[in-house]
């Protein structure tokens, strides 16, 4: 109910902190939405055979995240979309060109020399907008995070072997698949 009241006051409803609304319900959904999918398929499977279907849906925002696993994972931007532009928001800049299965996406992790980007380094446009300001106050400088990229682009190799970071590459490539899945169609079915 308290985003109702904000209805009513316009600079209010401006000012509220929506990107980690968004943020928070997006994690959630991601992190959710196979949950149960694998034990619940095989029980619709045993009866009802090669006609069973199992959907799911994520809520938030997960077209963000797939645009983040774009620029973030390089490689996943080659393969599965194309910038189209270098436009402010990010999310205007790119067009997804397949929905790649789970398992062609879990391959980009396994590359011998995978480069990924812990932190997205703004661009001038970026750094201008309100949001960023409020960033730079927390301490994060546009340099602190160009060099925080510099020095996690070093470290790829060594995390790739860490079970944290094979575990959020599988999770990262479980939800970029599931987005590029739901980004085509409004329901997976699985055989």
């Amino acid at each position: 109910m308290e985003w109702v009241a904000l209805v009513d006051n316009l600079e209010a409803f401006n000012k509220y902190p929506w990107g980690g609304i968004c943020y928070e319900r997006t994690l959630f959904g991601l992190q959710r939405a196979l949950e149960n999918r694998v034990s619940k398929y095989q029980d619709k499977k045993k009866t009802k055979g090669e006609a069973a279907v199992e959907a799911y849906s994520l809520v938030g925002f997960p077209y963000a995240f797939q645009v983040w696993a774009y620029e973030a994972i390089p490689l996943i931007g080659l393969k599965y979309a194309t910038r189209v532009s270098e436009r402010y928001p990010r999310i205007l800049n790119w067009s997804a060109t397949s929905a790649p299965r789970s398992t062609e996406v879990e391959n980009v992790f396994l590359e011998p020399h995978l480069t990924f980007h812990s932190l997205l380094t703004p661009t001038l446009e970026e750094q201008q907008q309100d949001y960023y300001k409020h960033v730079d106050k927390q301490g994060a400088s546009a340099e602190m995070l160009h060099q925080s990229n510099a020095s996690q682009d070093a470290k790829n190799d060594d995390l790739r072997h860490e079970k944290s970071s094979s575990d959020t590459a599988a999770y990262v490539a479980a939800a970029t698949a599931a987005m590029a899945e739901e980004t085509t169609n409004d329901a997976i079915t699985h055989q």
